[in-house]
């Protein structure tokens, strides 16, 4: 990890160069929460006081990195600028997340994502859809339900799975033991999970990651019938998927 001061050096270096252009701001690591909340803090009022058209600063964070902060740290950090946080949940299925070996149970991610809400953040959930494979498709749906239904994030994005060559989950794919899922079995996990969900709050949608099949706009539970209609109409073939060849990550 850098030192503070050649972070603040960085910040100060953009902010001559675009200072009066920059709107958002987004601490790129895996998991910048991850970082010395000392350091997160000095950063993100750093770029308060030079960016004057900042709008939102965010960053991705893995559930156990949130669950290594106090919530003093974690209020420390929302009281110094940090707007928006982007956590992975990715399955509420326990068999799917060791199955990836993510790091982390569903009882841990909840956990983390309803710390992230009382801090004050803006909470964005990322899901895969295909993630458990044929295997595990039905609970991976109906447990994800669950879970986003506890949570409750005010954003949601899915993903559809992608295989990265020469990764052990390649290997399970080319030697049958993971066994890939159909576009309509994809379309049937977001249907089966934007129906099972019951949101505290308003949960806006986004299926518009290029690695999906379709582009979903919508916010739970006002929209729900008019995504679950669409997908019925993809999946009864009057409405296109996205190409195969389009997908990408």
């Amino acid at each position: 990890m850098r030192d503070t001061a050649s972070i603040l050096a960085d910040i100060d270096e953009a902010a001559e160069k675009y200072g009066d252009q920059v709107e958002k701001v987004f601490f790129l690591l895996a998991s910048a929460i991850s970082a010395d909340t000392d350091t997160l803090c000095a950063a993100a009022r750093r770029c308060r006081d030079r960016f004057p058209r900042l709008r939102a600063i965010s960053s991705y964070a893995h559930p156990l990195d949130i669950l290594g902060k106090s919530d003093e740290a974690l209020a420390r950090l929302v009281d110094a600028g940090m707007t928006r946080l982007y956590v992975g949940v990715e399955s509420g299925s326990d068999a799917v997340l060791r199955s990836m070996q993510k790091g982390g149970t569903p009882a841990q991610v909840e956990r983390a994502c309803l710390r992230v809400l009382r801090a004050g953040f803006t909470l964005s959930c990322q899901v895969i859809l295909g993630l458990g494979g044929r295997r595990f498709t039905t609970e991976h749906a109906r447990d994800t339900a669950r879970i986003l239904s506890r949570i409750s994030p005010h954003y949601v994005g899915f993903l559809g799975l992608m295989i990265t060559p020469r990764t052990a989950l390649a290997a399970e794919v080319e030697a049958g033991s993971f066994e890939l899922l159909e576009s309509d079995q994809y379309l049937e996990e977001l249907e089966t999970i934007l129906d099972g969900i019951r949101p505290e709050r308003p949960i806006v949608v986004r299926t518009n990651h290029p690695s999906n099949y379709i582009d979903l706009r919508g916010t739970l539970p006002r929209d729900r019938e008019a995504m679950l209609d669409t997908i019925r109409c993809v999946r009864a073939g009057t409405v296109p998927v996205n190409e195969e060849f389009l997908r990408n990550l």
